[in-house]
């Protein structure tokens, strides 16, 4: 008699696997940039029409005007899905570009549409706290810095610690990143 099986995906596995892609502090802001140009309204409308980045001490935070629709949240849940292809005028696709985001945080949060999502990938199970009582306007996503060089997350992710100490450099290169997409 037969028996069936089923196959596991590894998110610290595939989030490693895609970082060796998505490297650069450049790259970071173009994601988050591609992310704010995704955003649409329930027609599929272009709904943010902004951006901020917020270079702060302990965190980057990056605010757009668009607000996540519930599949939004729901492709958060599904690394690689991909299921953005399926949308007209996006341009992500591949459900990959958040990932960019752990090149400086263990533990990246949005909140938008009244939610506030906080993301632990290390843990197995129940790994994105939700708050669904929250006053938001528009789309923010707070990384705090990953400074803790013992952090299991970093190892297994194998990715450097980020450096405060070089948040000049960090604030040139998201600088220059954004004026080269919308200056060209």
């Amino acid at each position: 008699m037969a028996r069936y099986l089923s196959q596991k995906v590894s998110l610290l596995g595939t989030l490693e696997s895609n970082l060796r892609e998505l490297q650069g502090y450049d790259t970071l802001a173009y994601e988050l940039i591609q992310n704010a140009d995704d955003v649409r309204d329930d027609e599929g409308k272009s709904a943010a029409s902004k951006i901020i980045f917020d270079i702060r001490d302990n965190a980057l935070w990056v605010m757009n005007d668009g607000v996540f629709r519930q599949r939004d949240f729901e492709r958060m849940l599904d690394v690689n899905s991909g299921d953005k292809r399926n949308e007209r005028d996006t341009t992500g696709a591949f459900g990959i570009g958040f990932t960019a985001v752990y090149q400086i945080t263990d533990c990246p949060e949005i909140r938008s549409s009244g939610q506030h999502w906080r993301f632990f990938p290390e843990r197995d199970e129940n790994n994105i706290e939700v708050d669904d009582n929250v006053v938001t306007q528009g789309t923010k996503f707070r990384l705090p810095y990953a400074t803790n060089p013992e952090s299991p997350l970093r190892m297994r992710l194998k990715q450097q610690t980020f450096d405060v100490s070089k948040l000049d450099e960090f604030q040139d290169t998201i600088c220059k990143a954004v004026s080269q997409q919308f200056n060209g």
